[in-house]
């Protein structure tokens, strides 16, 4: 895949970041995911990176945003908050041959600091397999609840129901 480490350096007031684009690479194997990860020292501050995949064939841009953020303190106690690593999944991505267009942003006390980035195919979308997990799992909630329906209404008129009366006759 595609691993190569940058260099942020925060841009003179007024100036804009120029995007960093690297160089090509081949993502390979039928149509998948792919994962982008960053990893950046980032200690109490962020880093974000405005990520563009291009497909250097057909042009077509898979947008791709990743924000390195790690926080911690003592308040009542030790805390953490976020990663000095981070990823994010792009669906059904085209073999071909590809570049980043990386456009970084940091916390306003950020002045340099160096960045890992790594295209790798894969990654797993648990949406899926969730909504799955449901789809299946409402045909046996509705047959509980349609069985439970008629065998209360199949007992309502003996004198020996198991279940509960709806109604008082007394």
């Amino acid at each position: 895949m595609f691993d190569q480490a940058f260099t942020f350096q925060q841009p003179a007031p007024g100036a804009t970041t120029a995007p960093l684009v690297t160089p090509s690479f081949e993502l390979r194997d039928k149509q998948s995911p792919a994962r982008i990860r960053a990893s950046a020292a980032v200690d109490n501050a962020w880093l974000g990176l405005d990520a563009d995949l291009v497909n250097e064939t057909t042009g077509e841009t898979y947008p791709a945003p990743v924000t390195v953020q790690y926080y911690h303190g003592y308040d009542d106690g030790p805390w953490t908050e976020g990663s000095q690593n981070a990823a994010t999944d792009l669906p059904a991505v085209p073999p071909g041959r590809y570049h980043l267009a990386l456009t970084p942003e940091a916390d306003p006390s950020i002045k340099s600091m160096p960045f890992q980035v790594r295209v790798e195919r894969g990654g797993v979308f648990w949406s899926n397999f969730i909504l799955c997990l449901l789809g299946v799992a409402i045909w046996p909630v509705w047959a509980f609840f349609r069985y439970h329906a008629f065998e209360a209404k199949r007992w309502s008129q003996s004198d020996y129901s198991p279940y509960a009366s709806q109604t008082s006759d007394e």
